[in-house]
C-alpha cells in the first residue's frame, strides 16, 4: 500500500511537469511529508532525485518532438549546476523545522506569483524573436542560474516556475519550447545536486523510487497530451490554490514548539 502511495504521488508530479514544465516538485515535498513516513531531509532528497529522473524522460521526449533548445538549456543551467551542490552541502547543517518553514514561504510566494503573474504567450514558432547576447541578458541568465541552483540544492525543487518565464524572456522561446527546454535544464541542475547528495551519503529506497518514477512517467505523458488542450490561466489558478492549501497544512503539521528551531539536530543526515 505504501508503494502505491508513492506511485500516486509520482503521477501527480509527472502530470504537472508535463503540462507546465514546472510545479511537480513544489507539490511533491509537502505531499511526501503528509502521506509517507519520510523525514524532512528524506523528502527533499527524494523529490530531487525523482524530479531529475522524470524531467530527463520528459526532456528526451520533448527533444524528439523538436521542442528542446539543447544549447540554450546548457547555457542557462551552467551557473545552477555549480550553485546547487554548494547549497545542498550547506543545507545538511540546516535544522529541519527551519527547513520546512522556509519551504512553506517559498510555496506561498509561488502561489501569489501564479495569481498575479501575466499569462505567457503561447507562440508556437520555434523562436519568437532572435536572441541577442548582451550584458543585460547575461545578467538575467546568471542571476536565474544562481536562484534555480539554490532552490534545487535547498529544497529539491526543479524551479521550472522560474525557468519557463526566464526562457521566454531572455531567449525569446515560445511557450512550448520553453517547457521542453525547462525540463532539460531541471535535469542538469538537479543531477549536479544529486551527485553532491550522494557524496554526503544520502540514499533513497529503490522500490519507493521505482513506483514514484513509473507513476511520474504516466503523469508526464498525460500532462504532455493535455498541454495543448487546457487553458494556461486555469491551470495556474488551480495550481496556486493547491499550493496555498498544502502550505497551510504543512505549517499546521510542522509548526515548531518553543525553541524547537534552535534545538533541532543540524547534523542529521539519515536518509532511507
Amino acid at each position: 500500500m505504501e508503494h502505491l502511495i508513492f506511485s500516486f504521488l509520482g503521477t501527480g508530479v509527472g502530470f504537472f511537469l508535463g503540462l507546465t514544465g514546472t510545479g511537480g516538485s513544489i507539490l511533491a515535498v509537502p505531499l511526501l511529508l503528509a502521506l509517507t513516513p519520510l523525514s524532512v531531509k528524506e523528502a527533499f532528497f527524494f523529490s530531487l532525485v525523482m524530479v531529475a529522473l522524470v524531467s530527463c524522460v520528459g526532456a528526451l521526449r520533448q527533444g524528439l518532438l523538436g521542442n528542446v533548445q539543447w544549447r540554450k538549456a546548457l547555457i542557462f543551467s551552467g551557473v545552477g549546476m555549480v550553485v546547487a551542490p554548494l547549497v545542498l552541502h550547506v543545507t545538511q547543517r540546516l535544522p529541519e523545522t527551519l527547513h520546512v518553514m522556509l519551504f512553506t514561504i517559498l510555496m506561498l510566494g509561488i502561489a501569489c506569483r501564479m495569481f498575479a503573474g501575466s499569462k505567457i504567450v503561447a507562440d508556437e514558432t520555434p523562436c519568437a524573436k532572435p536572441f541577442v547576447w548582451n550584458p543585460r541578458s547575461a545578467l538575467k541568465v546568471g542571476a536565474g542560474g544562481v536562484i534555480v541552483g539554490a532552490l534545487s540544492g535547498l529544497f529539491g525543487v526543479g524551479s521550472g516556475f522560474l525557468i519557463v518565464p526566464l526562457l521566454t524572456d531572455v531567449f525569446k522561446l515560445s511557450y512550448r519550447h520553453a517547457v521542453g527546454t525547462s525540463l532539460a535544464s531541471i535535469t542538469l541542475v538537479s543531477s549536479a545536486a544529486i551527485l553532491e547528495g550522494c557524496r554526503h551519503g544520502l540514499r533513497l529506497d529503490p522500490m519507493a523510487g521505482l513506483y514514484f518514477f513509473l507513476g511520474g512517467i504516466i503523469g508526464l505523458l498525460g500532462g504532455g497530451i493535455c498541454l495543448h488542450h487546457v487553458a494556461e490561466d486555469k491551470i495556474k489558478k488551480i495550481f496556486a490554490v493547491t499550493l496555498i492549501l498544502l502550505s497551510l497544512y504543512t505549517i499546521m503539521t510542522h509548526y515548531p514548539s518553543q525553541g524547537e528551531i534552535l534545538h533541532d539536530d543540524p547534523s542529521r543526515t539519515d536518509i532511507l
